[in-house]
């Protein structure tokens, strides 16, 4: 079966190039902060993990960079297979009822092959869009209409399963378990218990992620971002220092360079021998001179 990706997935049915968004853009988020208090994760090691490709969707533009309000308002997400959401949920359940020392840690290794399901909690005052899928080998075009029975499982390129998991949990958890599953329902009773144990003050602001180009393979990362800011100072220790780089050329940019190549000429010398052309030489001064003399009688002949 074709592997599908999430850039794989537009609104609009309009397909370019996509560009990696962060899911999140602040390690102050409450999802963080419970994932903190539940698994003892410091402060500084979340901060870190949204700078890594763990933290990206590669999305088409018309997805982004309203993808929170438009997947919050429907209802949409891309849920993980169940037994990673059920490992999240018993180590949540596990450390509700242990000392900050007997905490287990949690740790789920992203996998190229797991595949994810493209949910939808249900219309939002019965506005329900269609979703355009575009087959990845052949380049086909499919429409697709709630409740979308006919998605097929897709890939993610580099996202990692835990934070993928957390944002559909925040995306489907109120919709009620018919909608968001059995898994993600129960996930969402364990995270209960965390709540009231956050500490409500104030945090600095933090430089958020910047966006990044596509990866060459779908399935291999990528480290070039797709911003051409610099990345704040106190930041740079969470991303590479090679980060002023433009955003790739459009397609038309690079068909009007291509067709520059075919036509410009060749700047080799030819050297193939050309015939020597003989010299023009003019008539004798005499027979120059006869000419002049014979005109004018000529022309007195003729009148």
């Amino acid at each position: 079966m074709t592997p599908y990706t999430e850039d794989c997935i537009s609104i609009t049915g309009i397909f370019g190039d996509p560009v990696g968004y962060p899911m999140y853009t602040q390690p102050t988020l409450m999802p963080l902060l419970i994932h903190e208090a539940a698994t003892g994760m410091k402060p500084e090691e979340t901060a870190k993990k949204l700078f890594e490709r763990g933290n990206y969707l590669y999305l088409q533009r018309d997805f982004a960079p309203e993808l929170s309000e438009r997947l919050s308002a429907k209802g949409m997400a891309l849920v993980p297979p169940d037994d990673i959401i059920q490992c999240i949920t018993d180590v949540y359940s596990h450390n509700a009822s242990c000392s900050n020392e007997e905490r287990v840690s949690l740790k789920i290794h992203a996998c190229a092959s797991l595949e994810y399901t493209f949910k939808v909690a249900g219309s939002y005052f019965g506005i329900t869009p269609p979703v355009y899928l575009r087959n990845p080998v052949t380049g086909f075009v499919s429409r697709h209409q709630y409740p979308y029975p006919a998605m097929p499982p897709i890939r993610l390129r580099t996202a990692d399963p835990l934070l993928v998991t957390l944002r559909a949990r925040t995306l489907l958890g109120g919709q009620g378990r018919s909608a968001s599953g059995p898994a993600l329902y129960a996930l969402s009773r364990a995270t209960g218990h965390y709540s009231t144990k956050i500490p409500i003050k104030r945090h600095p602001q933090f430089p958020i992620p910047p966006l990044l180009s596509v990866p060459c393979d779908p399935l291999l990362p990528s480290t070039s971002p797709v911003c051409t800011g610099q990345v704040p100072a106190h930041a740079r220790g969470f991303w590479p220092r090679d980060t002023d780089v433009r955003l790739p050329p459009s397609r038309k940019r690079q068909r009007s360079a291509l067709a520059a190549d075919v036509d410009e000429p060749t700047s080799k010398r030819s050297r193939t021998v050309r015939p020597c052309i003989p010299i023009r030489r003019n008539p004798p001064r005499a027979a120059k001179s006869a000419s002049t003399r014979v005109a004018p009688t000529r022309a007195r002949r003729l009148r």
